[in-house]
């Protein structure tokens, strides 16, 4: 799913919202509004949810995607599948 919205907007990494799942672009704040990370894996966008996608971003082992804060209001993740994870998710 990640390695697919890096695809889709052809991004390097996404920054994604904590709280909603929702996707940033500075040059573009409406491209991918409509995306939602928490949402398309859980169902629905929710504090719960928002805390089950925490924790399934830092179980992810660092050599399949890059995960790094980022100094904005709402302390996003900024998430990029990196080439391993690639080559994993392209064996599956």
């Amino acid at each position: 799913m990640l390695a697919g919205y890096q695809k889709q907007f052809a991004a390097s990494r996404l920054v994604v919202s904590r709280t909603d799942g929702r996707l940033h672009f500075d040059d573009d704040p409406k491209r991918g509004s409509d995306v939602s990370l928490i949402a398309d894996l859980f169902g629905s966008v929710s504090e719960y949810n928002a805390g089950r996608f925490e924790e399934l971003v830092h179980s992810v082992p660092v050599e399949f995607i890059r995960v790094t804060s980022e100094a904005r209001w709402d302390n996003p993740f900024v998430l990029s599948v990196t080439a391993a994870g690639m080559v994993e998710l392209a064996g599956r």
